[in-house]
């Protein structure tokens, strides 16, 4: 039942690892906020490919906010400082960003050094690169390091509604429905009524809405295995509200509908996860791309 039910939690954790092969200098603007200035090596109608820093790194199109692209090839991304946001190589931004980009990219370790790097050189964002340090961690299945790390992030920003809810979801994942739902409701209440003037934290609110709804996912799913569906569809319901375009809610209000056999909506649930989750590329296609 454990195993079942750990099946279950883990379809909620998807991997998206982004892509564009042109040979000039691109500055990738993400929707996460993220920026990556490089050299485009590879662009087809659904990701590019681009150099960052001797890694090649794959981003989808649909992650994309903007690229802003130069064809003067003799230009580096060191001699163009007023557009990079990478710093000079042995700046925190830089080991950040590529911590960042490596993450993304499925280099777990590889990112967790560059992390490290960073957390030597910076003292005011320290909270953050703990967060992304849980965030690798959690990519690579040590779940106990990311917790670790996510305790980190908390302790030395109380405002950090992102990692309250990692910290939650891997509760979640190691079947601590209690703790999990309490780290939730700080992240949702966080993230419901953000704090002025730390915007560091939350990006812009197309962002925000992003993770208040994944984290309402994973109460809901919390609650679920807890025996209380009642509960688990008002909180499926809110994250669909919240955001109408992501597809683990549908998923999990489904498996509402369907125990509780209301099929047609069962159905139309998973009719809208399916055309959703179908506009982004599956797993194995991400992993067959990195290799």
């Amino acid at each position: 039942m454990r195993k079942k039910n750990n099946n279950k939690m883990l379809l909620f954790l998807f991997f998206f690892v982004l892509c564009f092969n042109l040979s000039f200098a691109a500055t990738v603007v993400l929707k996460s906020g993220e920026i990556i200035d490089g050299k485009i090596i590879e662009k087809t109608d659904q990701y590019i490919k681009i150099n960052y820093d001797n890694s090649d790194l794959i981003y989808f199109l649909r992650d994309i906010e903007k690229i802003d692209e130069s064809d003067n090839n003799l230009q580096s991304i060191a001699d163009r400082k007023e557009v990079s946001s990478v710093g000079s190589p042995n700046s925190f931004s830089s080991y950040y960003k590529k911590g960042n980009a490596l993450r993304k990219n499925g280099q777990i370790n590889e990112a967790i050094v560059q992390y490290n790097k960073a957390l030597e050189l910076n003292i005011d964002n320290k909270s953050l690169i703990h967060l992304s340090l849980g965030q690798a961690h959690m990519w690579g299945k040590n779940y106990d390091q990311a917790i670790i790390e996510l305790n980190e992030s908390v302790k030395l920003e109380a405002q950090n509604a992102f990692a309250y809810s990692l910290r939650g979801y891997l509760y979640m994942v190691k079947g601590a429905f209690q703790e999990a739902i309490s780290d939730l409701n700080k992240g949702i209440d966080i993230l419901k009524n953000p704090p002025e003037n730390k915007d560091f934290l939350f990006g812009d609110k197309k962002n925000l809405m992003v993770r208040l709804s994944d984290a309402y996912v994973y109460r809901g799913e919390c609650l679920f295995m807890m025996d209380k569906p009642a509960e688990a569809l008002n909180d499926f319901n809110e994250a669909i509200v919240v955001n109408p375009n992501n597809p683990s809610a549908y998923l999990a209000r489904h498996q509402i509908y369907k125990k509780n056999g209301l099929s047609d909506k069962a159905d139309l649930d998973m009719q809208e996860y399916s055309t959703i989750h179908s506009q982004s590329e599956s797993k194995l296609l991400l992993e067959r791309l990195i290799k």
